[in-house]
This record gives structure tokens, C-alpha cells and sequence, in this order.
């Protein structure tokens, strides 16, 4: 039995609506593709703070992986996170990973170390993505304290990483906000440094010290 007219117009009607949203389908993907190719290639995001300390005082809370615990805007979210440090864990080539449900997996390697002006770091992700940038953080003397600056930078392949790219700054911008909020909040609450004196081997005696005093 032969189908109806109705059925033969209703299955024409359907494959002409399913023909037209494929067409649209794949309108869509290639105009977001051709946008991509737009977009910026690279990105940095930035943010910084003023804190009342010397840049010498505040550059090791940075330069030292031991020190991160204290001010890390990451380790606090995720508290189940497995950190691993190399030892030395300061200096050019100390690294530090780490395997987290939040965090994911990754690791970070300081590749320049400048006292007390600059320090460089390759961040590397491998889970959930895969992808690589550059750190930098910037001390600088300012207004009797240290302006401290950290910044994130790197390339963007085409064509999702673009599209990746226009949500960085709003992703990681707050997190490099609380950090440096916390890195100011720990140094600026720690207690001044103590100055005991030279130790006693370095203490010249004062030879009249015991003028007119009579010796065996």
C-alpha cells in the first residue's frame, strides 16, 4: 500500500526543516571559526598591589614555593589538593606541582629569580587541559613600600583557546586580587624584623675598659 499524500508532504516538510537546520548548523560553526581567526592570538592578565614593606621583605613570599602556602589563592579551594616542592624549593628550577579535584594537574618552575626586582615562572597544565603561559611578578619601590605586580601571559591557538581567551581576565583577575590581598595581609601582619646586634665574635673589646685597674 502506497503512503498517503499527506505522509509524502509531511516527510517532504521534515527533510527540508532538518536540511535548513544543518545548513544553519553549519553556518553558525563557520562564522564562530571565521571570528576566531579575529581575535587577539595572544593574552595578559594583570593586577597589583601596594604594600607597606620592602620590595627585599615582600620578594621572598614569592621567590620561596615553601612561603605559598601562606597567601595562595588556590591551595584554600582546594584543600585536598596533593602540593609536591622541590628541594631546594627557591632559585631558578625549583618547581612546584600539583593533583586536585578543583585545581586539576600542573606544576609551576621559576626560570628567572632577579633579587629583589623580577620573578619568572613557566605555568604548565595538563588535566583537565593542556596549556602553558608565563608568570611574572614585578617588585617595585613605591611611595615608602613595594608595589607588587603579577601578571599571566601566553599565546592562544585558534580556534577555541581564542574564544578561551575572552573569559582569562574575568576567570583569573579575581584570584590574582585575593592572592596579592593575602600576600599583603601576611607580610604586612608579620612582626618587624629583629636587630639583636653583631654576635659576640664580632664584638671588639674596648682596651680602657679597665684603665686603672689593677691585674695579677
Amino acid at each position: 500500500m502506497a503512503p498517503s499524500q499527506d505522509v509524502v508532504s509531511l516527510w517532504r516538510l521534515l527533510m527540508k526543516a532538518l536540511k535548513i537546520l544543518i545548513l544553519a548548523i553549519v553556518g553558525i560553526l563557520g562564522l564562530l571559526l571565521l571570528i576566531a581567526a579575529f581575535l587577539p592570538s595572544e593574552y595578559r592578565v594583570e593586577r597589583s598591589v601596594v604594600i607597606a614593606a620592602e620590595p627585599d621583605v615582600v620578594f621572598d613570599y614569592v621567590a620561596d614555593f615553601q612561603n605559598w602556602s601562606a597567601w595562595s589563592p588556590w591551595e584554600h579551594m582546594d584543600p585536598e589538593v596533593n602540593i609536591t616542592i622541590t628541594d631546594p624549593s627557591s632559585g631558578v628550577g625549583a618547581v612546584m606541582s600539583w593533583d586536585g579535584a578543583i585545581m586539576g594537574q600542573g606544576n609551576l618552575t621559576f626560570t628567572e629569580v632577579r633579587r629583589p626586582e623580577e620573578v619568572r615562572s613557566t605555568l604548565v597544565f595538563t588535566d583537565p587541559f593542556e596549556m602553558s603561559s608565563t608568570d611574572v611578578w614585578k617588585f617595585e619601590k613605591f611611595d615608602g613600600g613595594t608595589k607588587l605586580s603579577w601578571s599571566d601571559e601566553g599565546t592562544l591557538s585558534w580556534p577555541i583557546e581564542r574564544w578561551l581567551g575572552l573569559t582569562l581576565d574575568g576567570q583569573l583577575g579575581p584570584d590574582f586580587e585575593l592572592g596579592l590581598a593575602n600576600i599583603k595581609r601576611v607580610v604586612e601582619s608579620a612582626p618587624p624584623p629583629q636587630n639583636p646586634g653583631p654576635p659576640p665574635s664580632d664584638i671588639v673589646p674596648d682596651p680602657t675598659a679597665n684603665a686603672g685597674i689593677p691585674t695579677d
